[in-house]
């Protein structure tokens, strides 16, 4: 029997975008602001902040500035680790621009982080990519995307997982699973996966 595969977005789920965020207004506008503060990546509705700072903000991001200042979440070694040790492959799949391509893989290979495939597409694309992979998990921060991959029915049978995150706390749905970090996914990943194993049995 083949691996399975496991899928993930990269931004907020595997590294920390928003600290870089936080970082760049503090350093270029003196601005101190929580993460709470921050609304996803709809960046003209964060407090305190001009348009011509969100657009400074907007350029960083899409044209990829701010990659190789980004850092993996301490624990993501550890759960993908965890998910090789348990037969499966490691997908990223991330809505970044196709252009960042290059950055992005050698992002990944400077952490020598152990991934199997990455994927840049649209966030509308995502869940047919999870369908082309045979994703048997996705853990995402965005509910606009989750509602996507729900719509579209995808079958996930390890679980479609939310990363909590302040711009998605009130988010709930009966279908979703929500965890406090990467390895809390892995281990549910893990646990769905030895559940229906042992039904089957």
């Amino acid at each position: 029997m083949g691996k399975e595969v496991v899928a993930f977005d990269l931004d907020s789920v595997m590294c920390d975008t928003e600290l870089v965020i936080l970082e760049y207004l503090k350093k270029e506008y003196n601005l101190y602001l929580e993460l709470e503060d921050l609304v996803h990546y709809d960046l003209y509705k964060i407090p305190y902040i001009s348009e011509f700072m969100a657009e400074n903000l907007e350029e960083g991001i899409h044209s990829g500035k701010f990659v190789n200042w980004m850092k993996p979440y301490s624990d993501v070694y550890e759960g993908i680790n965890l998910l090789h040790d348990n037969e499966f492959e490691v997908h990223i799949i991330t809505s970044r621009k196709r252009s960042l391509w290059d950055m992005t893989y050698n992002w990944l290979k400077h952490y020598k982080i152990d991934y199997d495939e990455l994927y840049l597409c649209s966030k509308i694309e995502k869940w047919k990519k999870l369908v082309e992979v045979k994703a048997k998990a996705f853990t995402e921060d965005h509910f606009g995307t989750i509602n996507m991959v729900l719509e579209s029915q995808v079958e996930l049978p390890y679980g479609l997982i939310v990363m909590d995150q302040p711009w998605n706390y009130k988010y709930f749905h009966k279908d979703v699973t929500r965890v406090y970090s990467f390895l809390d996914a892995c281990e549910y990943i893990i646990m769905q996966k030895n559940l229906l194993n042992s039904e089957v049995k």
